[in-house]
């Protein structure tokens, strides 16, 4: 039997000790639609680790050691809804990391999460709510 896991949509990943994610690796996903990448060992994301990934709509990377977002990290992603980034320790956001996120519906950034978010990095993300 042949697998064809370049037509896979979900992919869980989540409580397997990664600590890094090879960006490559997630080329052959161009349908992928959920990824969950939660309570992992994960502390830093290549900036195009995701941007083959078009056609993503979530994406957990909750109870990590992330401490930084590049800017272009989540730029290809212009169908995601639903971002979690929870119980990181980020330090900081850039306001445009999540500019061209327009359909974010929601974005968890609680718990050790960020210790300064600018105003304006939610301008164009209208379908936030609080």
């Amino acid at each position: 039997m042949r697998w064809n896991i370049v037509s896979l949509i979900r992919f869980e990943l989540s409580q397997n000790n990664i600590k890094k994610i090879n960006q490559i690796v997630l080329f052959s996903f161009s349908d992928l639609e959920e990824l969950y990448l939660s309570c992992n060992s994960i502390t830093n994301l290549h900036p195009h680790t995701f941007y083959s990934n078009k056609l993503s709509v979530r994406l957990s990377l909750a109870q990590n050691s992330i401490t930084d977002i590049h800017l272009s990290t989540f730029e290809n992603n212009i169908k995601l809804i639903d971002l979690d980034m929870s119980g990181n320790k980020i330090v900081a956001i850039n306001p445009y990391t999540i500019y061209k996120n327009v359909n974010l519906v929601w974005l968890d950034l609680g718990r050790k999460c960020s210790n300064y978010i600018h105003p304006s990095t939610f301008a164009n993300a209208s379908k936030l709510t609080d």
